[in-house]
């Protein structure tokens, strides 16, 4: 019995040491997905060659290459990621749905990945080599508002800031990709898309949101959007929790109670379940809409009429 034991408690020490190893494992210069996932199999990091391959076929020319050190167990999803980035030093940075490029830039920099002032700087060119870019013609207070996509990536400490723009821009690009979304009237949709995003609590509710956006904008009636207005007030800083008349007031091209149409460009990052719905809005009468304080779930109550909405949580 006591042999038994033994043996049982020497597996689960092999175990643990196991799952915890780190194995280094070096990438060439110029070299393939099928000999980098070779390497990552050899290395036990993987288990299928074909399903890594099928992963990240279409990010094929981002791997970057160098020396990473990567324990054993991390995921398929977070070993590309830290491939895509080219960084050893895996500090995890989560960029949330909805955030600005001013609060990314603050993000960064509070990590030590990049300075605020020089990653702003970076985000007002376009000349990262994505084609999406070209034909963007950007408004706004920066030009890549709208198309650093958020996730949760990994960054080594005083990265350069175009890197870290680069590496963003790449999953903006396959996320639209995978999606379907055409880049036709792109800033248009990534416009919208930001509305979306910091207007609607609930997925299913964006395509319905959007409708109401394009139903306003079709008989040019004033979209009067408070994230636009937050957006504007706060210097893309969303550090403010209500929304008073002086607010209303501003001057800013944001405050879509003063001016119609869109706002300049994106008010922030938005995912891509908002880009689709701002390319394939709900098409219905809808003019308004208000949180439901009824359900008090973040949904929304739609109108069609002006009467409707005041009277609409009664």
């Amino acid at each position: 019995m006591r042999k038994i034991l033994l043996i049982v408690m020497v597996l689960v020490m092999l175990c643990s040491c196991s799952s915890n190893e780190a194995v280094t494992v070096k990438i060439a210069e110029g070299e393939s997905v099928s000999t980098i996932a070779e390497t990552l199999k050899e290395s036990g990091l993987i288990n299928s060659k074909i399903l890594f391959k099928l992963k990240v076929d279409d990010t094929e020319g981002y791997l970057k290459p160098g020396e990473y050190t990567i324990k054993k167990g991390t995921s398929q999803k977070d070993i590309i990621a830290i491939l895509k980035a080219g960084v050893n030093e895996n500090i995890s940075v989560t960029i949330p749905e909805g955030y600005s490029v001013e609060m990314i830039a603050k993000t960064l920099a509070d990590a030590g990945v990049c300075g605020e002032k020089d990653f702003l700087k970076a985000c007002n060119r376009t000349d990262y080599g994505f084609d999406f870019l070209e034909g963007i013609n950007p408004k706004g207070n920066y030009k890549l508002q709208g198309f650093l996509y958020p996730n949760t990536y990994y960054f080594n400490l005083n990265m350069e800031p175009e890197q870290v723009v680069k590496i963003m821009l790449s999953e903006f690009k396959k996320q639209i990709t995978d999606a379907g979304v055409t880049t036709n009237d792109l800033y248009k949709k990534v416009t919208v898309a930001s509305l979306l995003q910091r207007e609607a609590k609930v997925q299913s509710e964006k395509p319905t949101i959007a409708g109401v956006i394009y139903n306003r904008l079709k008989i040019d009636m004033l979209l009067q959007i408070d994230a636009s207005v937050v957006y504007g007030v706060t210097d893309g800083m969303y550090d403010i929790t209500a929304v008073y008349n002086s607010h209303l007031k501003s001057n800013s091209p944001y405050n879509l109670y003063k001016f119609k149409g869109l706002p300049p460009g994106p008010i922030s990052n938005p995912d891509i379940q908002s880009i689709v719905a701002a390319q394939n809005p709900e098409s219905h009468d809808y003019l308004y809409y208000r949180t439901d304080e009824n359900k008090k779930d973040g949904t929304h109550i739609f109108t069609k009429t002006f009467n409707e909405h005041l009277n609409a949580n009664n």
